[in-house]
């Protein structure tokens, strides 16, 4: 989630590492409910931020029967996810998550009407699932006017689904965790329950049972936000080995450099086969 206040420097391999996250826990959940593989009743195209990357392991549960195609990432804007749209929908996309506007400002409400209204076009007469936005007011300014826009939105286009986040959110803060923006593991689950039945309306069907109990999280399968810290400890792991190798080298060739020393082929070779001390490489 990038921070209004300015831009959030980030490595790309941190980026990398969210998406890398986002497929590994989608496959994991195709794994574990097969049944997602059941006869087809209509292609889902997901495009979110860190929110979606966190709600979309969940959404096997309550979409088979569904293809789902998510496409999240961190720190991603409204305005980032119009442009994934016009790249990347497919023809076969039935139905059209739009599950961002939470990295944008509160104030951004002209930004999320132009936003909503292009997504409209590039989507046509398709069904459109859109979500409202939890999050604590940023700079004494409040989400009530941009969430105004979004259920002005879904209640003026036809064949468009509202999923009121911000308000199951409210009634459940212990789902949410202390930023006041991301859920815990249950909350996510819950997200994706509320998403299932906006996907679910779109076709007419009866939705999964209603989420108005919220999921206790021995009930999910894995927690997300702990996925998010175990990949960026792996790859701070591996920015530490890259630097070790980086110092290796650096020896090695003070070593090669050195004349007249006729060990010098000797320890190249000895050290590209070593194996590196466990100190050295920050155990």
């Amino acid at each position: 989630m990038r921070n209004l206040a300015g831009p959030a420097a980030r490595l790309p391999a941190m980026r990398a590492g969210m998406a890398s996250v986002a497929a590994l826990l989608a496959a994991l959940a195709a794994f574990l409910w097969p049944s997602v593989a059941a006869a087809q009743s209509g292609d889902v195209y997901v495009v979110g931020d860190s929110l979606e990357v966190g709600t979309s392991p969940y959404l096997p549960r309550y979409l088979g029967g569904f293809s789902v195609q998510v496409d999240a990432d961190e720190s991603r804007s409204s305005t980032a996810g119009v442009q994934i749209l016009e790249q990347r929908l497919r023809p076969s996309d039935e139905i059209i998550v739009f599950d961002l506007g939470t990295n944008d400002g509160p104030g951004d409400t002209g930004l999320i009407q132009s936003q909503l209204e292009q997504v409209a076009q590039l989507v046509g007469d398709r069904c459109l699932v859109v979500a409202t936005i939890h999050r604590p007011p940023y700079g004494g300014v409040s989400y009530d006017a941009f969430n105004g826009v979004i259920e002005s939105f879904a209640s003026g286009r036809p064949n468009t689904q509202l999923v009121d986040w911000d308000s199951y959110a409210d009634a459940h803060p212990d789902l949410i965790y202390s930023d006041g923006v991301h859920p815990t593991a249950s909350g996510y689950d819950l997200r994706a329950r509320l998403i299932a039945e906006g996907v679910q309306g779109c076709v007419g069907s009866a939705p999964p049972s209603a989420p108005a109990a919220p999921p206790t999280d021995g009930e999910s399968p894995f927690a997300p936000a702990v996925a998010h810290k175990v990949q960026n400890l792996l790859n701070e792991r591996a920015e530490a080995a890259r630097l070790v190798a980086l110092a290796y080298l650096r020896e090695l060739g003070e070593i090669a450099a050195a004349p007249g020393d006729p060990a010098a082929a000797f320890l190249v070779g000895l050290a590209a086969v070593a194996p590196a001390e466990p100190s050295r490489l920050g155990r």
